[in-house]
């Protein structure tokens, strides 16, 4: 039985020949005697034991295959790993995809998944959070917007219809602004009135006042007919002539029309011109103003009465919301937004403002030289006191002196004047 699997399993095919299939089934049964295959006869009919040629390589096959004898037992229970069985080097990666083999690879491989699932997780998280975040915002908009006032649809075609009427008004006010001119009329009504004058000479004033009447009705099937009855009633000279009287009314007609065309183009194109202008000066204005306040606002070289406190003077926040009611105050004067008497007495106390200026110099400059000469007078009666005048310590120390501030009023002026000279006279003597 040996014999005969050993000679299954162990067939020496040289290089080239026939499939495993083909070769199996030409082997004997295994409840047949085994005998050895006969001698196959090379190329040239002989065999190779009579010294024939080799068979073909397809077709060779060992006459006497070996017998596999039972494998020795290894001196240890590893086996020799030969060089083509060595494990070939993994890749990158691929140790993470390869299902675990024993226990502590399962462990292993749990703990990375329970990794990857929880980093998974916290994604879809973060992901889920910038979602709400997204739809909370889009709700506060959504909100925003149906709580923001809408138009009424009513309101909207009534608007709409108005500014139609107020342009097709304009448009025939303007016309009769052209059409009423003294100038217009006569240029156009008296050639006009000329050619009336003709078709009454021509059928005499009562058919003449008839005719004129019919030229002046719409165009239209009505009035063709009305015209056509009329003149079968005169004579062809008469036909002939009020047609040529017609045909110059026609062009006088269209001479005007054209003349009216024209001079509502140019009255739209002033117009728009008018409207750039104004636009350009309103603008200058503006930039003009800007400019003002930043100089009358200016530390150094501005006006007190628009310049502003710093935050930490006392009084700052009343007085700054003062300055800014003045300048509002001024634009609105400015830019229009005020009744004409407003504007009037504007103009009168701007070109008041510099006598006012000069009266309020002229108190300041009386009431310095008064506190300079009581301040002396208060240092003499200070030096005429027993151990007064002699400087030192004394020069340094005693009340502080109360000054006035840019911007401050006379009356505050005064004010502070009268302190300070009281301060220093309740000082007592160094």
């Amino acid at each position: 039985m040996l014999r005969k699997h050993a000679i299954l399993l162990s067939p020496a095919v040289a290089d080239g020949a026939p499939t495993t299939k083909s070769w199996i089934t030409s082997l004997p049964s295994l409840t047949e005697p085994v005998e050895p295959p006969a001698p196959e006869k090379g190329t040239d009919g002989k065999t190779d034991a009579d010294g024939g040629a080799a068979p073909p390589a397809g077709n060779r096959v060992d006459n006497n295959p070996p017998v596999a004898a039972p494998p020795a037992k290894p001196a240890d229970n590893t086996p020799a790993v030969k060089p083509a069985d060595a494990k070939p080097a993994e890749k990158p990666g691929e140790e993470d995809e390869r299902w675990p083999r024993s226990g502590s690879d399962w462990d292993k491989f749990k703990a990375k998944r329970a990794e990857e699932k929880a980093k998974l997780q916290k994604q879809i998280e973060e992901r889920d959070a910038k979602i709400a975040e997204y739809n909370s915002r889009l709700a506060e908009f959504e909100q925003k917007i149906q709580q923001a006032p809408t138009v009424d649809p009513k309101v909207t075609k009534e608007n709409e219809e108005l500014k139609a009427l107020n342009a097709e008004l304009s448009k025939r006010i303007a016309q009769l602004d052209v059409q009423k001119d003294p100038r217009w009329e006569k240029h156009f009504g008296g050639r006009r009135s000329a050619a009336n004058e003709d078709i009454k000479a021509i059928v005499g004033p009562e058919k003449g006042e008839a005719f004129i009447k019919l030229l002046a009705l719409p165009d239209g099937e009505y009035k063709t007919g009305q015209l056509n009855d009329f003149l079968s009633e005169v004579g062809p000279l008469e036909q002939a002539e009020l047609g040529a009287v017609r045909k110059t009314l026609r062009d006088i007609a269209r001479e005007e029309k054209e003349a009216l065309d024209q001079a509502l183009a140019d009255s739209d194109k002033l117009k728009g011109e008018r409207e750039a202008k104004s636009k350009n000066l309103r603008e200058t204005y503006e930039q003009a103003f800007v400019q003002t306040v930043k100089q009358l606002q200016d530390p150094k070289n501005g006006f007190a009465a628009f310049q502003k406190w710093p935050d930490d003077r006392d009084g700052a926040a009343e007085w700054n919301a003062q300055v800014d009611k003045r300048i509002a105050e001024a634009k609105s004067r400015l830019m229009g937004q005020s009744k004409p008497e407003q504007i009037v007495r504007t103009a009168f106390d701007a070109v008041a403002l510099p006598a006012v200026l000069e009266a309020y110099n002229a108190d300041r400059t009386e009431w310095e030289a008064e506190k300079a000469k009581y301040e002396k007078q208060i240092s003499e009666l200070k030096a005429a006191r027993p151990g007064g005048g002699t400087g030192g310590a004394a020069a340094t120390t005693g009340p502080k002196t109360i000054e006035a501030q840019p911007g401050d009023p006379p009356h505050v002026r005064a004010r502070k004047w009268a302190e300070d000279i009281a301060q220093k006279m309740q000082a007592p003597a160094a």
